[in-house]
């Protein structure tokens, strides 16, 4: 079914609460057309996002999901569309963003996969044993890259435990992607180098570009403030950790500051990594 067209100010009211969402938004100015496919993995209930982009005959599809029955849907709505599949640009290695390329490349062959360089080392070793798979591979540098007629920006952030990740900016709708590197209502899995890394690449991100709209890798698509809201919980956890709280303090601490957020266990691991628990 094609997605509904809103206008800005319906956009993330639409969003708001959803499980699985295609929704729109057409700007003013006629250029381009947005969407959003958000789906939720059953198993733990972990909402990982694909998004696409369109304009008038092409479209792009950012992350991949998990499972075949998620790339079945997400083939199913790219078609619906009628429109060419030009590219299909990968954010970071984590399984839910990776595993139904091996459906959704066959079904586009000519598409081609863009990541940074690390993420596409580990694509092409796994592609190499899927059957029919043909795309190609194609790096992402900093910069403007040529997606057809859809713009976007590329830029590679400093590496995580799963390579070097890859945000992403439309300039037209000014839309920031962030994949691994943004979250909304969930507690991040950290460490003390994850901690100083993400802060880094937040900041990077911000002294680049001027976003409308943010698309985290999971969780609800949210305004500006969701970055900063990201660098608040890494800036309390950090502090938390040198003014030496124990982790039964610090996770008081953070519940009290980010009541609703889900994935409690992702917290308790965080918390056994950076506090003593006496």
């Amino acid at each position: 079914m094609r997605p509904n067209t809103l206008s800005r100010r319906g956009f993330l009211a639409a969003l708001a609460g959803s499980v699985t969402v295609a929704t729109s938004l057409i700007p003013a100015k006629g250029h381009a057309a947005f969407s959003a496919y958000r789906q939720i993995q059953s198993e733990k209930d972990l909402c990982s996002n694909s998004y696409l982009f369109e304009d008038n005959s092409h479209c792009v599809l950012i992350d991949v999901q998990l499972a075949h029955e998620q790339a079945a849907s997400v083939i199913e709505d790219i078609k619906a569309t009628g429109k060419t599949l030009q590219s299909i640009f990968i954010t970071h290695a984590h399984p839910e963003n990776i595993a139904a390329l091996k459906h959704i490349g066959p079904a586009f062959p000519k598409a081609d996969i863009i990541s940074t360089a690390s993420t596409l080392d580990m694509l092409e070793f796994a592609a190499s044993s899927w059957p029919a798979f043909h795309n190609r591979f194609r790096e992402a540098s900093n910069g403007p890259i040529d997606c057809g007629s859809l713009e976007f920006e590329c830029l590679n952030l400093e590496a995580d435990e799963f390579g070097a990740p890859l945000v992403l900016f439309e300039p037209v709708m000014k839309a920031l992607v962030g994949g691994s590197q943004i979250v909304e209502g969930q507690h991040p899995s950290l460490d003390n180098r994850k901690i100083s890394t993400r802060r880094h690449n937040l900041q990077a991100i911000t002294d680049r570009w001027d976003y409308m709209f943010v698309l985290p890798g999971h969780g609800q698509i949210g305004a500006p403030d969701l970055v900063a809201e990201n660098r608040a919980y890494l800036d309390l956890v950090e502090t938390l950790q040198l003014e030496g709280f124990t982790r039964q303090s610090a996770r008081e601490i953070v519940l009290s500051r980010f009541p609703d957020y889900k994935y409690p266990e992702t917290l308790e691991a965080s918390l056994k990594s950076l506090f003593p628990l006496t």
